[in-house]
């Protein structure tokens, strides 16, 4: 969701709204950002996360 508004708000950064464009390459830029954001905070790749919090059982 969060990629899909980024890609629109870089889209229509332009004075002019006739030139408001959403493009693929924008979209998946975006994409990209958020894919990477999540592994980072994952931690490394493959490895589990300690879950914090209730644990029902």
């Amino acid at each position: 969701m969060n990629s899909c508004i980024n890609a629109t708000h870089a889209g229509s950064a332009d004075a002019d709204s006739a030139k408001w464009r959403v493009t693929q390459g924008m979209l998946e830029r975006e994409i990209a950002k958020v894919k990477k954001a999540n592994v980072e905070h994952s931690g490394e790749k493959g490895k589990s996360r300690r879950m914090i919090g209730f644990q029902p059982g």
